[in-house]
């Protein structure tokens, strides 16, 4: 059967050709709140992905870590999420056996991201791609806009926020990394939103540097 509309609980009917269903998620704290964690809608975590217990460490959909860019708690229940979490946690914990670690500890701050291909299409999005209320200064520009393809950046304050990526996902690595580690727009040698980049946007010594990371 075709769905035609979709009548809300107030009585308003809204006309459609598809409708889509997302029921969120329910993080698994059962096991936390019987070990006495703090517990609200997740696991509640600093930004070490420590517990309220010490010696107790969190990652994945269970817990509640600190946003990228408004440094409040929520969830991300997304894969890149958990396995960043994961990795970081993993390092505190072998950290926190030395008397040094205070200022060794890694700090753990996300950021939506998805990657996904449906109906022949594909689609990444990362970051803040939308203009939300307390984020009215962000400016969405669109680079390559069609029927079958989208590729919008999102920029606020010299720094590059979030990307929509629909059929056109060169680069998104790239991206990811202006705004994981907050790049200066004005640092880099052209202006992204004028022609397609590669590692040559950055200067040389940030470039020197990430390539040498990626390969060691």
């Amino acid at each position: 059967d075709k769905i035609y509309k979709v009548v809300l609980s107030n009585g308003e009917t809204l006309d459609c050709n598809i409708l889509i269903i997302a029921i969120g998620v329910t993080p698994n704290v059962h096991l936390a709140k019987q070990a006495g964690l703090n517990v609200n809608r997740g696991i509640v975590v600093n930004e070490f992905l420590q517990t309220s217990n010490d010696c107790v460490y969190a990652a994945g959909d269970c817990i509640e870590s600190y946003d990228f860019f408004s440094n409040t708690k929520t969830i991300f229940a997304l894969w890149t999420s958990a396995s960043n979490q994961g990795e970081i946690a993993g390092l505190n914990m072998a950290i926190n056996n030395n008397n040094n670690y205070n200022s060794s500890r890694l700090l753990c701050y996300d950021f939506a991201m998805n990657a996904i291909s449906f109906f022949g299409m594909k689609l990444i999005s990362a970051g803040m791609i939308c203009n939300k209320l307390k984020y009215n200064n962000v400016q969405n520009i669109n680079i390559e806009s069609e029927w079958n393809k989208l590729f919008k950046l999102s920029i606020c304050n010299n720094n590059l926020v979030g990307f929509t990526m629909i059929n056109s996902i060169r680069r998104a690595g790239i991206y990811t990394d202006l705004i994981k580690n907050k790049v200066p727009l004005s640092t880099l040698l052209y202006d992204i939103t004028t022609k397609d980049i590669g590692l040559n946007v950055y200067p040389k010594i940030a470039r020197m540097k990430l390539l040498y990371y990626k390969h060691h």
